[in-house]
């Protein structure tokens, strides 16, 4: 007996969120330490708007 399994294939879309820095020009694609470190209580909602899942 096979066991049939549904799958689908799904991408994440992503903007990468620009926010204050504390020192110098923003730099992106760092660690969500960093947003967490340099936002403090806005870094979930700043990640939940930064994109959702596309059909592949």
């Amino acid at each position: 007996m096979l066991l049939r399994i549904d799958r689908r294939l799904c991408f994440q879309h992503v903007e990468p969120p620009v926010y204050p820095q504390q020192h110098g020009e923003f730099v992106p694609y760092l660690s969500v330490i960093d947003l967490i470190y340099n936002t403090g209580s806005e870094a979930g909602e700043i990640i939940r708007d930064m994109g959702g899942v596309v059909d592949g």
